[in-house]
Order: structure tokens, then C-alpha cells, then sequence
């Protein structure tokens, strides 16, 4: 009896340190995708910029400026 109840204890542990890795691994990749749709949020406020740019050169007013 003693037997079996430490080797569900030692599984019980090696699931554990499983649960543990994975975890761990879906905390990075949730930082990294965090990270990649900040930079694409900045990537797109420049597009934007240049897009505003663009059109004051062309109609000499930007969007947001009202008539």
C-alpha cells in the first residue's frame, strides 16, 4: 500500500513540473505576442502619420482639421 501511494505521489509530482514548464511557456509566448501587437501599434500610428502628411501636401489641410 505504501508503495503504491508513493509512486502516485512521484507522478503526481512529475505532473506537476510538466504543468510548471507549460505554463511557463504559454507566459512567454503571451509576452512576446504582447509585445509584437505593441510594436505593430506604433508601426501603424507612423503609417497614419505619413498618411496625414500625405494628404496636407496634397489638399493643404490634414483630415483632422475642420473647414
Amino acid at each position: 500500500m505504501d508503495i503504491e501511494i508513493k509512486e502516485m505521489l512521484i507522478e503526481m509530482q512529475k505532473d506537476i513540473k510538466n504543468i510548471s514548464v507549460r505554463v511557463k511557456n504559454m507566459e512567454t509566448n503571451q509576452a512576446n505576442v504582447s509585445n509584437a501587437q505593441h510594436k505593430n501599434w506604433h508601426m501603424l500610428a507612423d503609417k497614419l502619420g505619413q498618411y496625414d502628411s500625405i494628404l496636407y501636401k496634397i489638399y493643404g489641410k490634414k483630415p483632422s482639421e475642420k473647414e
